[in-house]
């Protein structure tokens, strides 16, 4: 499509009539898009006048309405709300009341199975409201006492289910990773693993009696 080229005349009542008049109305007075207005009163260096934009055919959200103004608090003026905690609309009846437990909560020493990010059940035990922990832990500290740093509880059959004191052993950070690695080798290496270990065992007792 050809630009429209601006005349003279259209100049002239831009020149008049851009200050102080909506650019929209001005937009349709010359046949023109409101994106040209803006563009030619750039180029002509014209912009709004003071007194247009302090007026309500500005659109500036600065500029207060004498609808918004009537609709204003008067001074003195005391909301119906004052002195009210929160805004209460009804339904006082089927409210939670202060101290009310949800008929779903689990008493102390409540047992729970969750799963962790690798998949693996464990077992959790509820101590106070707020707080649950790992059912193995648990066993073990009531007998032993805290798990030192740098020592990790193990089950020794694998079994993550079966806390009884009997299957738990502690075992330290490094070995545990050492057994994590060795669990994850194939069935066949696994084997040869145990076989050098079952000779290096028997080696060191010849050597311990030679």
């Amino acid at each position: 499509m050809a630009r429209q080229i601006w005349t003279k005349e259209e100049d002239l009542i831009m020149m008049e009539k851009y200050a102080n008049i909506p650019s929209g109305q001005l937009a349709n007075e010359l046949h023109r898009s409101l994106r040209s207005i803006y563009s030619r009163s750039n180029t002509l260096n014209i912009s709004k006048s003071v007194a247009f934009m302090k007026s309500i055919n500005s659109g500036r959200n600065n500029v207060v309405s004498e609808r918004a103004i009537a609709t204003r608090f008067k001074k003195g003026f005391t909301p119906w709300n004052k002195g009210q905690k929160g805004l209460n609309i009804g339904g006082v009846e089927t409210q939670f009341k202060k101290g009310h437990k949800p008929h779903n909560t689990k008493e102390d020493n409540f047992i729970s199975p969750r799963r962790d990010k690798s998949g693996h059940i464990y077992l959790y035990i509820r101590i106070t409201e707020s707080k649950w922990i790992p059912l193995h832990r648990h066993i073990w500290e009531k007998v032993n006492g805290p798990i030192p740093q740098r020592m990790n509880l193990r089950f020794i059959d694998g079994n993550t289910l079966n806390c009884t004191l009997s299957n738990l052993t502690l075992i330290s950070k490094r070995n545990n990773m050492i057994r994590n690695s060795f669990i994850n080798y194939p069935l066949p290496i696994q084997d040869l693993i145990h076989i050098k270990a079952a000779f290096t065992r028997q080696i060191n007792k010849k050597q311990k009696t030679a």
